[in-house]
């Protein structure tokens, strides 16, 4: 899974984010939301020439609406269609500039909600498991050790359909080391027990191993709660993100007038 490519970010903007984990996983991707959308929005007013922008936005509804006006005209609709491309690539050529400028801090706060808001926590108490995916054919054995945590059933297991899986619980919150020893190797994984908004990414990809991945079973974190859906449909943290920032900048983009 790609996230947990994007950890090595989270030292920027922990100190400033962190605190919002305190609230609701809602209202934290609300507030990151309409942030990204303001700084966009600020940063796209100042970058462009907003009379000029106002101007081919004009310029292509009113042709627009010529043109339906010419529906028995197949010429002249397309000697508009050719004008009306060109101030269209002229708008966007001018609209690429502050793309490019908020490109990376929209990349560091969606990375930010990525590592953060994408699964729960697994909490003191919780039972949880760790799933290894070997490489097809893989046999043998592997010997979980894992200091502080209560290891449910046997610590050792035997590698059937290219997984094996161990139930794991612990009491007290704290970071700890899963240690699965399988043909002489040694493969960690690292697992946060916490009442907080904090895990550690649930996929571990290892490569150019007889292991492909180890994963916890941290459950996908639902925003708006477990009995909220939209015809079986449960909005996630990126979802939510993507809604929220649209209506956002839409609403922010006409109170502050921006073309």
């Amino acid at each position: 899974m790609a996230y947990e490519y994007l950890q090595f970010l989270n030292p920027i903007l922990d100190p400033i984010l962190n605190p919002l984990l305190g609230m609701s996983p809602f209202w934290v991707i609300f507030i990151i939301s309409v942030g990204i959308s303001l700084i966009i929005t600020i940063i796209y007013k100042l970058v462009t020439d907003q009379n000029l922008m106002k101007t081919l936005k004009t310029d292509m509804k009113k042709m627009q609406k010529e043109m339906k006006e010419m529906k028995q005209q197949p010429e002249k609709i397309a000697s508009h269609q050719k004008i009306l491309m060109k101030k269209n690539m002229e708008y966007m050529k001018h609209s690429m500039k502050p793309t490019l400028i908020t490109m990376l801090p929209v990349l560091l706060l969606v990375g930010w909600l990525a590592t953060h808001i994408a699964f729960a926590p697994i909490v003191p108490g919780q039972t949880f498991t760790a799933t290894l995916d070997f490489v097809p054919g893989m046999t043998g054995d592997v010997e979980l050790t894992a200091d502080g945590l209560q290891i449910i059933g046997d610590t050792m297991k035997t590698i059937e359909n290219d997984k094996v899986k161990f139930e794991l619980k612990g009491e007290k919150e704290g970071v700890y080391i899963l240690e699965f020893e399988h043909n002489n190797d040694i493969y960690e994984k690292k697992v946060r027990i916490t009442k907080k908004q904090l895990y550690e990414q649930p996929t571990k990809t290892i490569k150019k191993s007889d292991l492909k991945m180890i994963t916890l079973d941290n459950a996908v974190l639902r925003p708006f709660g477990d009995n909220f859906n939209i015809a079986g449909w449960h909005p996630g943290w990126l979802s939510t993100y993507i809604i929220l920032s649209f209506i956002s900048s839409i609403l922010i983009r006409k109170f502050m007038r921006v073309y």
